[in-house]
């Protein structure tokens, strides 16, 4: 299917009466998906919410706020079978996510909120928050949120909060489960912005500083933190996996210290990172943790030896029998 023909089909699916061209859904897709990186069905999603939140006329759809009757939800109880469902949920900020300054054209937060049953990742619109600045949600407190979207994608449930999203401040606390994922795999990537890198030193802000500059503040000194974010492989599936500070002064032996030395001695702080990966990439680990959003949030981790002749006699074995299958 085309862009052209994803921006008609969901002009077919907006009411009669609502004055929006296949251009305009086109040139908003194309500006989402090649401009700023979101994906097409995070872009289709986003530009449907777009168009009907500026829709006076009537809508009779059983996805809108005001027919639907709202379900009290656990988060650990969320998955897939929520998506575009209304709900009312609770939970506490966890954390607030660094934004990339093209998530940051139309995203105001994104973050994780947790109850004591589990997790799920947050987002706010920018245009929700320009429309009603209570709808942003400070990290660390609890909040009961009555009527929030699900959203799937790629297997995975967050949830949106809208313009139709009540939002209440509770004097409560919830901890999340620790550990609800384990995962044994190869580490097959070190991505981009690993290593040693600088953050906003404002105040509640987390963002990545590029260039002497915020995305939110602008020009700014920023502290230095380490982490880490890996692809794992366990055969099956790759997994995006996140060691924060702690986790990867563990993993890898250098010490925040030792890692600003090695970017003052290289004159660039990338080093830390060319430093890092020959040692990690390659390597068998098992990793324990909670996930959020796209990533495995490390909290314990510990190293795999793996038996190669009993790993190559395996992979024979099964190519003979998949030989004889085939005979």
């Amino acid at each position: 299917m085309t862009r052209r023909d994803e921006a008609q089909e969901l002009v077919e699916s907006l009411p009669d009466d609502l004055d929006v061209t296949v251009d305009e859904v086109e040139d908003s897709l194309d500006q989402l998906v090649n401009e700023f990186g979101v994906p097409i069905d995070e872009a289709i999603r986003s530009t449907r919410n777009k168009y009907t939140d500026e829709y006076d006329g009537e809508v009779d759809t059983s996805d809108s706020p005001s027919n639907a009757q709202d379900e009290d939800y656990d988060l650990g109880d969320l998955t897939v079978d929520q998506d575009e469902d209304w709900m009312n949920i609770r939970g506490t900020v966890q954390q607030l996510f660094s934004l990339s300054e093209s998530q940051s054209e139309w995203i105001a937060q994104r973050g994780v909120l947790g109850d004591d049953t589990g997790t799920t990742v947050f987002t706010v619109p920018k245009d929700a928050v320009e429309e009603d600045p209570d709808l942003e949600l400070e990290e660390g407190e609890t909040y009961e949120l009555e009527s929030v979207v699900g959203d799937a994608y790629d297997g995975d449930l967050s949830v949106k909060i809208t313009k139709n999203t009540s939002v209440t401040a509770l004097d409560e606390s919830y901890t999340p489960p620790d550990n609800d994922t384990t995962i044994t795999g190869c580490i097959v990537d070190i991505q981009t912005d690993s290593g040693l890198i600088k953050r906003c030193p404002e105040d509640d802000c987390t963002y990545i500083v590029k260039d002497g500059r915020c995305a939110v503040h602008g020009e700014v000194d920023g502290d230095f933190d380490l982490r880490l974010k890996t692809v794992v492989d366990d055969g099956v599936k790759a997994h995006e996996v996140y060691f924060g500070q702690e986790a990867t002064e563990a993993l890898t032996g250098i010490s925040m210290e030792d890692a600003i030395e090695i970017a003052k001695d290289a004159m660039q702080t990338e080093a830390v990172m060319n430093e890092m990966e020959p040692m990690l990439v390659g390597r068998y680990y098992t990793v324990a943790g909670n996930e959020v959003g796209d990533y495995v949030i490390v909290n314990e981790f510990e190293r795999v030896q793996r038996d190669w002749q009993t790993d190559a006699e395996s992979v024979l074995d099964s190519l003979a029998g998949n030989d004889e299958v085939e005979a």
